[in-house]
């Protein structure tokens, strides 16, 4: 009787075991067919396919080229995690919250009516914020969790109340609409509307001073933290580009590539200072996002658009691949900052250089 008992715990164990891999690996096949799917719709119909729906949604090569990226960097992290969270109690949890992170960003860059765009821009948040937290059981996870939440929900607000007050003042709901209107819209009202919008861009790519979200984010699962630097922190890049009007009438280009810049220099410098691989990488991230924010500065917006996906694929595969760099024995040798005046001279210099070009 007791052998009969065992049997068959044993037995309804393999079943919920074989249930668990077989929904990781429905989940694992929807994205990549996903990806191949925006792919194959991306190389043949790039520079025709264009259409609305009903005011609501909107689809052109733009919407086929990041749904295509955002597809690929899920389908890739969530490949990746079927491994590397294996035997974690919230696996299933943290595939499902991938799913609905990547949805709700498809959901956002094919917005065209205001409600969807701002409720979208909600749900990356809220993802987002719960993949951080994946380990329910890790106060810390917990805090952190709970801090970038506070954050996002405070971006989100800057945004909705940045785009209803231009959305009212131009009386038209849908982007293409108040694209269209901002030129008849009053100087202040602009500029208020435009400082809230860009303030909802700064606090998603963790531009200073909004950066100690990002920082403390890093007890998410390397998976999680793929994700957030390949994807989520490029959100803002793609609403300033989606605003660049707004930010060229309103004359706020300037005030963009001053906080870049300094976000860009001050990120680098404090990477030199750290000692843990990831926090490491998280200041690298800031820094490409102050970079690709004064890359909005200058105006160069489909520049900062390929910068935020080049950026996406080489720090998805950096936190990817972290784990191979680091060695199980102590440094024998104390870390010490290798960069010197000169090559701050250097750089600084050739920075410079680069921007004329740019602008030339």
């Amino acid at each position: 009787m007791k052998s009969s008992t065992v049997s068959l715990t044993a037995n309804s164990e393999q079943n919920t075991n074989d249930t668990f891999d077989n929904s990781l690996k429905s989940v694992s096949i929807i994205l990549w067919i996903l990806f191949l799917s925006n792919f194959c719709f991306l190389f043949f119909s790039y520079s025709s396919f264009q259409t609305q729906i009903n005011g609501v949604f909107r689809v052109n090569g733009f919407t086929l080229l990041m749904w295509t990226v955002v597809s690929f960097f899920s389908a890739i992290v969530n490949s990746y995690s079927k491994t590397y969270l294996k035997g974690f109690k919230y696996h299933l949890r943290f595939t499902g919250l991938t799913l609905g992170f990547t949805f709700s960003v498809m959901l956002f860059v094919a917005s065209e009516h205001i409600a969807l765009l701002l409720f979208s821009w909600f749900l990356m948040g809220m993802f987002m914020a719960q993949l951080i937290g994946a380990d329910k059981d890790w106060p810390e996870a917990k805090a952190a969790a709970k801090f970038a939440q506070k954050w996002f929900a405070f971006g989100t607000l800057a945004l909705i109340a940045g785009v209803l007050i231009l959305a009212f003042s131009c009386k038209q709901f849908t982007l293409s609409g108040i694209i269209s209107e901002v030129a008849n819209v009053n100087a202040n009202i602009l500029l208020i509307s435009t400082i809230l919008i860009i303030l909802a861009a700064l606090i998603q790519s963790a531009i200073y001073p909004f950066h100690r979200w990002l920082l403390s984010a890093m007890t998410a699962p390397t998976p999680a933290s793929a994700l957030m630097h390949a994807g989520f922190v490029n959100g803002s890049g793609i609403l300033l580009t989606l605003f660049s009007t707004l930010l060229i009438n309103s004359q706020t280009l300037n005030v963009l590539f001053i906080i870049g810049g300094f976000t860009a220099i001050a990120a680098q410098f404090t990477k030199l200072l750290q000692t843990s691989v990831k926090q490491k990488l998280a200041c690298s991230t800031i820094a490409q996002m102050g970079f690709m924010i004064m890359q909005c500065g200058l105006g160069f917006f489909n520049a900062a658009v390929v910068h935020l996906i080049l950026h996406g694929f080489y720090k998805a595969y950096l936190f990817l691949s972290a784990g191979e760099n680091i060695e199980a024995t102590a440094p024998n040798d104390k870390l010490s900052i290798q960069i010197k005046p000169l090559q701050i001279i250097a750089v600084l210099g050739y920075g410079v250089i680069g921007a004329y070009l740019f602008t030339n």
